[in-house]
């Protein structure tokens, strides 16, 4: 569960916008929540008009909805726009002879938003409106093991006080997940964006079964350069998303993932725990600071394999007609971990340009000598513009034929679902 953390009154967000498109209801990502059930349950505060984007982003990763409405609700949101995002599908505002409060086995009970009042009294047990009715069930399908639920406060700053703060952590206490808001320069508990919703609840669904669950991952992303002098760098052309797409997916599984991150405009979820490093240098000490809780390491960082014999204090002349450089090959950090952590599961990745698929499989079954997973792929190998790859195991044989992926987030998915599955299979042994 997320535990509930005391709020810091002083943290303050100065742009809305500073998140970032983070897209996370992508077309890739459509079978995500395919067969989970969520009730959305919207009450009275302001921004319940953003609630229809909402439905629209749970429905595209394939979530079936049914949305709950408070009378309060309807003055920011109208029943119209719920109906039309979520299909068609009635708005229940009103309890029925149905009892459309327990008669739907719900996954997922969201409360967005969470109003004071909700809160409030969700925590000491009132169930006399259709929203705390409903919460009431979900309190009891959780308890069973059935349900999570998650809640999304969203008020006045003044407005989080003792009292409110004292039945968040009640709530918490007995399993509930807090989404904690944003905060503004106008001192409004602001909603969290979509995207971030979505990711809790992807989170809160798909890590109740997964193996992956609390597990310390150590994800390394993007371009690691070497500098020159003091403003010139040898680098490459990585962007590092893939490593963002491993690193969210593996987060939606209930990983605890540490991401190392090389230079990049890439946007990185505000969720994802990320270290950026400059160099090779600062690389090389935070993956070795990193590994020594690290029980999965997966590597996808591009680094650099030569650096400078010296390195030019300063800013050499753009004057000059000439610069001569020495090279030297730079030390194979996955290498080091593998030597200084022979108990971390590892999973690097070999790119490679002009060779045939069968001479890359051949170069990837050697360097499976070594590691337990390897990742595979040529630069020149791409279907409608997106990457392809290929997934190599140790415990497959010679004439198993490595699994192909095509785009980044199903390349992510394939890899976490093939970790799920070996601790899956070591848990096994372990009983």
């Amino acid at each position: 569960m997320y535990l509930l953390k005391q709020w810091d009154l002083k943290k303050k967000i100065t742009n809305d916008h500073e998140l970032g498109d983070l897209d996370i209801a992508a077309s890739e990502m459509s079978n995500l929540l395919q067969g989970f059930h969520i009730a959305l349950m919207i009450t009275g505060s302001i921004s319940a008009y953003k609630t229809p984007n909402l439905v629209r982003a749970l429905r595209h990763l394939g979530a079936t909805i049914t949305i709950y409405l408070s009378e309060q609700a309807c003055r920011f949101v109208a029943i119209d726009a719920l109906m039309w995002c979520n299909g068609g599908k009635e708005v229940i505002s009103h309890l029925s002879p149905k009892a459309e409060h327990v008669s739907t086995q719900i996954d997922l009970y969201l409360l967005v938003p969470a109003t004071y009042e909700t809160i409030n009294s969700f925590a000491n047990g009132n169930a006399h409106t259709t929203i705390l009715a409903t919460l009431a069930a979900g309190l009891g399908r959780l308890e069973q093991g059935k349900s999570e639920i998650i809640i999304a406060p969203a008020m006045n700053g003044d407005m989080c006080n003792t009292i409110l703060l004292s039945s968040l952590q009640k709530l918490s206490d007995l399993g509930v997940h807090v989404l904690e808001p944003r905060w503004h320069t106008d001192n409004k508990l602001n909603l969290p964006e979509e995207e971030r919703i979505c990711a809790f609840a992807l989170k809160a669904l798909l890590s109740r079964k997964s193996n992956l669950n609390s597990k310390k991952v150590l994800v390394t992303a993007g371009a690691i350069p070497v500098y020159l002098d003091g403003v010139r760098l040898i680098t490459n052309p990585f962007s590092g998303k893939l490593g963002i797409e491993i690193a969210k997916y593996l987060s939606f599984l209930g990983a605890d993932v540490h991401l190392v991150l090389g230079p990049t405009h890439a946007l990185v979820p505000e969720y994802l725990q990320v270290y950026h490093v400059k160099d090779l240098n600062a690389y090389q000490q935070i993956v070795h600071q990193l590994s020594e809780n690290a029980e999965i390491g997966i590597y996808t960082a591009g680094v650099a394999d030569f650096a400078p014999k010296q390195v030019i204090n300063g800013k050499v002349s753009s004057d000059q007609q000439y610069w001569q450089i020495e090279l030297l090959a730079t030390p194979k950090i996955i290498e080091e971990i593998r030597k200084a952590y022979p108990s971390q599961y590892m999973v690097t990745f070999k790119y490679m340009q002009n060779i045939e698929l069968d001479a890359l499989f051949e170069i990837g079954r050697k360097r499976l000598l070594s590691y337990e997973i390897l990742v595979v792929n040529r630069g020149e190998e791409q279907e409608n513009g997106q990457q392809v790859a290929y997934l190599m195991q140790r415990n497959q044989s010679s004439q198993q034929r490595p699994m192909k992926m095509v785009g980044k987030f199903p390349i992510a998915q394939t890899l976490g679902n093939a970790l799920n599955e070996v601790f899956q299979n070591r848990s096994n042994e372990v009983l």
